[in-house]
């Protein structure tokens, strides 16, 4: 093969649909020819490709062919001929290894679209907008920072147990994710990746058998603190009496919402899922009462039946309530009309995310407002201020420990008797006879 020397090695997209590798070779007998290579032969078709930017990667790859054998002194115009069988394979597995690729991005999206929560069912609306929020915020800046999000079929168990780690047991001595958190985020990786299985993208799940440690295996574990008790922390009483004083003087919307939120949290212990789907037509005004569909609640697979779940209203619920239908409703509303929302459009309900936002827009107005209070305060945690309201009010009547138990059982939705039980024990709430101190 006669000897060459080349020039102008390059990628010309001048023309859309005519992508080639333009290069000049100049052979040592004076021959000089300007070659086009359009990557058929090397199993890189660039014309074939109609997304632009994967067509750059693929041309970019193909420059690096045609320019690696001349460098070798090989003419790409005969480079097929002059290599063996075996590395026109291996050229073929590259490139299938190339088009197998998924990135993080890309699988998130596909999960999503599986899932239909790009457009939510109702009921789905918090996981719809937490699980995409953790991959896109939390997981995929770690495999950016490994070098895998750009195709997730090389992740492993040991990466994931080591982004567990890092997050349960942080490098900077911070509080990191608690066992229930770090569980909870495992399983939503585990969603992403066994969606990949199902799709025949990866062969294994890389979170199967991935244990989760304990939070007294946490390191620098300060003693006393107890993740269970922060959990079911109640509001301080003037905290509570700030914020529905403060609220109910407020003309904002999004003060409003949350005064209303807050109202069904606190007095009617409704959740948080709950309050979003929550429809002009169950509450009941005349019965001062709420009514509930199964199908909207946390736990409807407990109900054996389809019947409506009825919650009390209180006198202070009931007038924060109606104030609130008079502001959100001026002209009227119908049945399916959503409660609480902050835009005009009543038939839309209030997204998670943004209602989280406002309760936390407000809550930082109240930090400053009153130093020192409203710190780390969660708004479902004014629920236990309302049970513990109930309980005491409860306690002075003639009613007996079972008969209180059962009304806060009732009220609350618990499953079982021992649940109520468990929850009034976490929140230091107990029957006076209940604790005798005997001498001896």
């Amino acid at each position: 093969m006669e000897k060459f020397t080349y020039q102008n090695l390059s990628i010309n997209t001048r023309a859309v649909n005519k992508w080639y590798i333009y290069y000049r070779i100049i052979f040592d007998n004076g021959i000089v020819e300007k070659r086009k290579e359009y990557g058929k032969k090397f199993h890189l078709s660039l014309n074939t490709i109609s997304n632009l930017k994967e067509r750059q990667t693929v041309a970019s790859r193909l420059l690096g062919v045609v320019e690696n054998f001349l460098n070798k002194g090989i003419d790409p115009k005969y480079a097929v001929d002059t290599i063996d069988q075996r590395n026109v394979e291996k050229l073929k597995q590259i490139q299938k290894a190339e088009d197998a690729r998924i990135s993080i991005a890309a699988a998130i999206k596909m999960l999503k679209d599986e899932k239909g929560w790009n457009n939510p069912a109702m009921g789905k609306e918090k996981t719809a907008a937490s699980i995409p929020t953790f991959l896109n915020n939390q997981l995929k800046p770690y495999f950016e920072r490994i070098g895998k999000a750009d195709d997730v079929r090389e992740v492993t168990r040991i990466d994931l147990k080591t982004f567990i780690e890092e997050n349960f047991n942080p490098a900077d001595g911070s509080k990191g994710w608690s066992s229930s958190s770090a569980a909870i985020y495992k399983a939503w990786t585990s969603i992403l990746f066994a969606m990949l299985v199902d799709h025949e993208l990866v062969a294994t799940n890389p979170v199967t058998g991935i244990k989760i440690k304990t939070d007294k295996q946490k390191r620098n574990q300060v003693e006393g603190d107890d993740a269970e008790q922060e959990r079911f922390e109640p509001w301080a009483d003037i905290e509570v009496k700030h914020w529905f004083d403060d609220l109910a003087k407020s003309d904002n919307i999004i003060e409003r919402n949350v005064l209303a939120s807050s109202a069904l949290i606190h007095y009617a212990f409704i959740r948080k899922t709950e309050l979003l789907r929550l429809k002009c037509w169950m509450i009941d005004f005349d019965n001062e009462r709420i009514t509930l569909p199964p199908a909207i609640t946390k736990s409807e697979r407990k109900y054996k039946s389809r019947n409506l779940i009825h919650v009390d209203m209180p006198d202070a619920l009931v007038t924060i309530l109606l104030k609130w239908m008079a502001f959100r409703f001026p002209n009227g509303h119908g049945d399916d009309d959503y409660i609480l929302g902050f835009t005009s459009d009543t038939k839309e309900p209030y997204k998670y995310v943004t209602f989280t936002n406002h309760f936390i827009l407000v809550r930082k107005q109240f930090q400053k407002k009153y130093e020192g209070l409203y710190i780390r305060k969660n708004q479902y945690a004014l629920k236990h201020n309302g049970v513990a309201k109930l309980f005491n009010a409860l306690t002075k009547t003639n009613k007996t420990p079972n008969d209180i138990q059962n009304i806060i059982r009732l009220q609350c939705r618990h499953s079982s008797f021992s649940q109520t039980e468990t929850y009034l024990s976490k929140l230091k709430l107990e029957f006076k006879e209940q604790r005798n101190k005997i001498n001896f």
